[in-house]
């Protein structure tokens, strides 16, 4: 299994998403992946999981490689 992380290609939002990607040097998808990294980092603080395996983010502990 794998997984395809894709970004409508119009409006307001996606201009806004691609000039942070460009601004940073990453792809689309490498930008997506960042932002889904950085949001289970800040759920990860707040509730701070007592279960160790909760550490890891679904799409790893699941074994679905990216890319």
């Amino acid at each position: 299994m794998s997984i395809d992380l894709s970004f409508r290609e119009e409006g307001p939002a996606y201009e806004r998403a691609k000039a942070v990607a460009d601004a940073m040097g990453l792809s689309m998808q490498d930008y997506l992946l960042a932002c889904i990294a950085e949001g289970h980092k800040l759920l990860r603080a707040q509730y701070r999981p007592s279960n160790a395996d909760f550490d890891i983010p679904t799409f790893e502990r699941w074994g679905i490689p990216l890319g």
